[in-house]
């Protein structure tokens, strides 16, 4: 059998079960007559939109060679080819109910779970931290966006990355980290996270929602080394290092610059030592390719 042609399920999202390299042939009895049985592919297939939905035909290319008597036993005839295909296939996709739509709903289809976590408890402000959203169940979660969400004052929103999958038994996750910046000390809370979807076996629309996290914000407010330029003219002693991610937190520019020079000549030391070893170590195997020669 060669594949000819495969659907183009221009009108559904289409995610891959099983697309088998090589046939197993088993066999099965129709109406009496035995044929042989063998999987070509499996596909989850998600509607896009309303109205008729058509998959399109299948078509594959047969070579056949059949056995027939001869001199010494059988001989295999001269092959010949033909082509089959499927028939088409027209889906009536329904629409969703207009009337009692939540207002947290984006499109979700399935029956979904949400569930969102913040690991560190305790953050120091200024810095990010992230806060992890999952949302998992039968359906396909990979359609499904990040649910909308007010950020509380004192918090700001930085970045975030997702991760989905879809599974043979039509379960799925898609979840999302998301990046968070505190601007203020305290404590902040952030709101139930509600997410709105149709079940399409009962269906009815559904909200679900996470509780409430809260996060502790402490230490003191980063500073760049243009706030330090402007502080020097109203009289702040308060000094931040412009290479805070090299050196610790320091507090006066005396302390900075004793720490520069601190770190300078630590390199610098440690740098001559190697050079002064590697110049030895080539020396002494210049010496032993020199005998040998």
């Amino acid at each position: 059998l060669d594949r000819l042609k495969f659907p183009d399920l221009k009108s559904f999202w289409r995610e891959i079960i099983d697309e088998v390299p090589a046939l197993n042939f088993i066999p099965e009895t129709i109406n009496g007559v035995t044929y042989r049985r063998a999987l070509l592919a499996a596909h989850a297939l998600f509607p896009i939109k309303s109205g008729i939905a058509v998959i399109d035909e299948y078509k594959v290319k047969a070579t056949v060679q059949l056995p027939q008597a001869g001199f010494g036993g059988f001989v295999f005839s001269e092959p010949y080819s033909y082509q089959k295909s499927s028939d088409r296939i027209e889906v009536k996709v329904l629409e969703l109910p207009k009337d009692s739509q939540p207002p947290h709903f984006s499109g979700a289809i399935g029956q979904f779970d949400i569930f969102a976590e913040i690991k560190e408890k305790t953050v120091p402000i200024n810095q990010p931290f992230a806060l992890d959203i999952r949302i998992e169940g039968q359906g396909n979660a990979k359609l499904i966006d990040l649910p909308k969400i007010n950020w509380p004052e004192g918090l700001e929103y930085f970045d975030q990355k997702s991760e989905a999958r879809f599974f043979k038994n039509g379960h799925s996750f898609k979840s999302f980290e998301v990046l968070l910046i505190p601007k203020q000390n305290g404590e902040i809370e952030i709101p139930p996270l509600k997410f709105g979807f149709f079940d399409p076996v009962q269906r009815i629309y559904y909200e679900k929602k996470t509780p409430s996290l809260k996060v502790i914000v402490t230490g003191q407010m980063k500073v760049d080394s243009a706030d330090v330029l402007n502080d020097a003219n109203t009289g702040a002693t308060d000094f931040q290092s412009p290479i805070k991610y090299i050196l610790p937190d320091l507090h006066s520019e005396a302390e900075w610059r004793t720490a520069v020079q601190s770190w300078t000549d630590f390199v610098f030391n440690n740098l001559l030592r190697w050079v002064t070893f590697a110049t030895i170590l080539i020396g002494l195997v210049l010496m032993i390719w020199v005998w040998y020669i």
